[in-house]
């Protein structure tokens, strides 16, 4: 909700996150000039996203969808992925998603429609961090199995 009361709709939520994530690192971190400051806080860069704790993570996207995933030793499909958390349709419509560039992982583009995740991908080793779109996030605690 906003200062007036009324709802925040879903691109500004998502934006908002990626702002209240840049400030939690930047507390922690100060980049070495303004224009570092300035880019970091307007695009959320991918260096940013693999430096946040798993904490940081949790908190700033505490109001996405998330779901618990247990990984193979060897990985899941993101294709997969993507079906089981609901940010495609089905398998043929993820790979549509990676082959036309809007899918992302933990802030990274992703076009490899053969990639497969795993604990290794996951910040902290415990979250990834899913996007389709500039819009559609969804958060993925990894379970190790």
């Amino acid at each position: 909700m906003t200062a007036r009361g009324q709802s925040i709709g879903a691109g500004a939520r998502g934006a908002c996150c990626a702002a209240l994530l840049a400030c939690a690192l930047l507390a922690r971190a100060q980049p070495e000039s303004h224009a570092e400051t300035v880019r970091f806080h307007t695009y959320g860069t991918a260096e940013g996203l693999s430096q946040a704790t798993v904490e940081d993570v949790l908190m700033v996207f505490a109001d996405a969808p998330s779901t618990s995933i247990a990984l193979p030793l060897d990985g899941m499909p993101l294709v997969d992925m993507l079906a089981a958390v609901k940010l495609a349709a089905s398998k043929s419509d993820a790979t549509r998603l990676l082959k036309s560039g809007g899918v992302y992982v933990n802030n990274v583009r992703a076009t490899d429609e053969r990639a497969r995740l795993t604990v290794a991908d996951a910040i902290g080793g415990e979250v990834i961090l899913l996007r389709k779109g500039r819009r559609d996030q969804h958060l993925v605690r990894v379970l190790r199995s």
